[in-house]
């Protein structure tokens, strides 16, 4: 399929708000007792490159420290910070679980219909949320739960909100074809960009931010992969992938965008590639086949890209010629986007939570984690634990014994 460079088209909107942009600042440092959003970090990369405990020799030792039903689904990933684990779940309620055992210590009512992942900034959790209205933004208070803080996006997001990445104090996220940057602390909002007139146009998977944060990359159902600067919004480039990727978005690792797009149109049965993106400019580096039905975020780390695929299990490519480097199929679909952390490959699958090794693919470790729901949740593996949530409403965290 030939990639084609286009002009930013006339119907692509950009507006500004609250008078001159700010530039996006620097990126949070990291700890590594926490994980403060959606796929590690802003680049969506999914690699925690200060994990030291678990490694390719004990993590088959893994056993379940604590677990916790919540009554509801979790799709997204539990986040880490200080002496809590939070967790949105599917109907809508933001959760604050005590570290040491999955006590719940606050609850709070966000919104309804929640498959996505909150962000932590200083003392706030900040929640995307739907309602008859629309979609909106909220931010509640680490300690309390109190609600801090709530903006409208305004129209109807087709019901779609992605989980926010958080860079140098400013929120970046889509709903529906826009794509949104808000104030972290106050919830003002930056900027908006509309990147398509058509429902067909929807970005519904996470956006990433450049490692540097000069751009805000999101890739729509269509096919289209955008770079939008991240101080006004404005569409740097704009480029045709392929056939679009549902749920999944971009993960970026030194400098370049690896992206999901199918071959056909983004449905299952046509094929998916990963196509590896330029962020400066968008040119094309390479493309490399990914399994036949894919629904995440790929791991990008330490010269691998990661893919999990609905029919073909992981695949592991080279980052930069994207040569396979191996396969590792298994009877399971893989819903959950992988993680990377100290050589180690973390996933969820339709039932179980597996771990294969980086450099071989070889399988490491594996537990079930649910037998009667889709289990979409993105593992968190941070200070030698892994937590992970369930379609069947449990949180679970492993650590050694």
């Amino acid at each position: 399929m030939r990639i084609v460079r286009l002009l930013v088209p006339a119907l692509v909107a950009v507006v500004a708000v609250g008078g001159s942009a700010t530039a996006p600042g620097p990126a949070a440092a990291s700890s590594s007792a926490s994980w403060t959003q959606f796929h590690y970090g802003a680049t969506r990369s999914g690699y925690n490159p200060l994990e030291t405990t678990l490694n390719t020799r004990n993590v088959g030792r893994l056993t379940t420290r604590w677990q916790r039903s919540l009554g509801e689904q979790v799709y997204g990933t539990p986040l880490v910070a200080g002496d809590r684990v939070f967790v949105l779940g599917y109907s809508g309620n933001l959760y604050a679980l005590r570290l040491s055992d999955g006590r719940k210590i606050w609850t709070a009512a966000v919104g309804s219909e929640l498959d996505s992942t909150p962000a932590i900034w200083n003392n706030l959790v900040v929640v995307p949320g739907v309602d008859t209205s629309g979609g909106f933004m909220a931010a509640y208070d680490v300690a309390s739960g109190v609600r801090r803080w709530r903006t409208r996006l305004g129209g109807n997001p087709y019901g779609f909100m992605t989980a926010p990445a958080v860079f140098g104090g400013n929120l970046y996220l889509s709903a529906g074809t826009t794509v949104y940057s808000l104030s972290a602390s106050t919830g003002r909002l930056r900027w908006k960009t509309s990147v398509s007139t058509s429902e067909d146009g929807v970005v519904d998977g996470p956006v990433a931010v450049s490692g540097g944060g000069e751009f805000v990359v999101a890739a729509g159902n269509d096919g289209h992969v955008y770079s939008l600067d991240a101080a006004t919004g404005a569409v740097r480039w704009d480029v045709k992938a392929g056939g679009g990727i549902h749920r999944g978005g971009p993960a970026i690792y030194t400098g370049i965008v690896y992206v999901p797009e199918g071959r056909t149109d983004g449905s299952e049965g046509g094929g998916f590639d990963i196509c590896a993106l330029q962020v400066s400019d968008g040119r094309l580096l390479w493309r490399s086949y990914a399994g036949d039905d894919v629904h995440v975020t790929p791991a990008a780390g330490k010269g691998l890209v990661v893919i999990g695929s609905i029919d073909e299990g992981l695949r592991a490519l080279d980052s930069r010629t994207g040569a396979l480097r191996w396969t590792a199929p298994y009877e399971g679909e893989v819903w959950g986007a992988p993680v990377l952390a100290n050589g180690v490959i973390y996933v969820g699958t339709d039932q179980q939570l597996v771990a294969h090794s980086a450099a071989t693919g070889a399988l490491l470790f594996s537990t079930v984690i649910g037998t009667d729901a889709a289990n979409m949740s993105s593992p968190a593996v941070v200070n030698g634990r892994v937590y992970t949530g369930s379609g069947e409403g449990v949180v679970r965290v492993l650590s050694l014994p």
